[in-house]
């Protein structure tokens, strides 16, 4: 096993095992994976097992694997394990007929945002529109259940041809129309350009800040951005220990397309911005819920800040989960497990489609009463799993 094995957990079974693919059983590892809604698809890109012939060892291809024939199906597209799209897997639509994903490297069929039909076995190349060997391609994507939207974010200009900021902008597509929306238009072209849907931080091995999440029917779209999308005073603040402040904070922002509205999620009840970073959103299938983590202490209390030692790419200690309603606007930090406060952060949170599951990273061992003994190394990466009803409860007892 190393670092890039996959695994699966069967909740009902509650037994936590390798994924073994194909005839022969074999253990699986890559970039991913995507599950269907009825857990029978697992889509990743393969480092292993890999097709015949096997290609470029640094290109990882596609695959879905069938849990219920044992089936593993090969699909035309491929990235790089050393780029940015590396660190994010595919998307993959309820029913698994849809596949989406972002390539920025030289990887076949080259750099771009593609969706994938399996029905049909047609490859849709949404950006740029024809292969071209000067873009960046794509670096994130977001899809929603019967794959008619697909949320994306790349660097490239000209995606609209008001997007001229040479910036990460997150971008929505909709497959029936052919229509792509620039989501993070900035609301005031005086300010200077900043990232959205993602943030590679200077002088860490490869960490980045940001995401895309998009709700069940594609109407919301959930994502970070440090560019001014609302138009109100925002504060700066630095993106990770150690790195040059941004104009303004990452702020987590939720995209209406149904009304064109823009709303500013990690703000408290008077209605202030959260005072620091905040990336990594999630959000339920009927986009009440978004959950995401913050570096923010205006949101409400929150818990320890220190952390035993860490190397040089850990992430901030002081990164705490918010969940968000949308019905009530209101702000809950989860900073306090079964155990008392948090003393490690917590991150990379998914939500089930009906919101009623939340799974998420943590390197804190407070969230389990009693706490297990540090393990030896720490940070340690711990996944937990939880009700996110339970957790609200939690955290509003006295």
């Amino acid at each position: 096993m190393d670092r890039e094995s996959l695994f699966l957990w069967d909740a009902g079974r509650g037994v936590f095992e390798p994924l073994r693919v194909g005839p022969e059983g074999q253990p699986a590892a890559g970039i991913g994976p995507a599950l269907s809604a009825n857990s029978r698809l697992i889509a990743f890109f393969a480092r292993q097992p890999r097709p015949t012939p096997a290609g470029d060892p640094d290109c990882y291809p596609l695959a879905v694997y069938d849990r219920l024939t044992g089936g593993l199906e090969w699909l035309p597209g491929s990235i790089s394990r050393m780029g940015l799209a590396g660190h994010a897997g595919p998307a993959l639509s309820v029913d698994g007929r849809w596949l989406a994903w972002a390539n920025d490297s030289a990887c076949p069929p080259g750099p771009g945002v593609y969706l994938y039909d399996r029905q049909s076995q047609r490859l849709h190349r949404v950006h740029p529109p024809t292969e071209s060997p000067t873009v960046f391609g794509g670096a994130l994507v977001a899809l929603s259940a019967n794959g008619r939207f697909l949320a994306f974010v790349t660097k490239d200009d000209g995606v609209v041809p008001e997007d001229r900021n040479g910036q990460f902008d997150v971008f929505l597509y909709d497959w029936e129309t052919g229509k792509t929306v620039w989501v993070s238009r900035p609301v005031r072209p005086e300010d200077p350009p900043q990232p959205s849907g993602l943030q590679p931080v200077p002088g860490t091995d490869g960490a980045w800040e940001g995401g895309i999440a998009l709700s069940a029917d594609g109407r919301f779209l959930a994502f970070a951005a440090a560019a001014r999308l609302v138009d109100r005073p925002l504060k700066p603040c630095a993106p990770w220990p150690g790195a040059e402040p941004l104009p303004f904070c990452h702020h987590i922002y939720l995209y209406d397309q149904e009304t064109g509205q823009m709303e500013l999620v990690d703000a408290n009840a008077a209605g202030e911005p959260g005072d620091g970073a905040a990336e990594g959103p999630a959000i339920s299938g009927d986009g009440r819920w978004v959950v995401f983590a913050t570096r923010a202490r205006n949101l409400g209390p929150v818990g320890a800040t220190e952390c035993p030692s860490r190397p040089v790419w850990g992430r901030p200690c002081d990164l705490w989960l918010a969940v968000w309603d949308r019905t009530t606007g209101r702000v809950t930090i989860l900073s306090r497990g079964e155990a008392g406060r948090l003393a490690g952060p917590s991150y990379n949170p998914v939500l089930s489609a009906d919101g009623r599951w939340l799974a998420w990273v943590s390197e804190a061992l407070e969230w389990l009463a009693p706490p297990p003994p540090l393990p030896k190394g720490r940070p340690a990466a711990f996944l937990y799993l939880a009700e996110l009803e339970a957790l609200l409860r939690f955290q509003n007892a006295p």
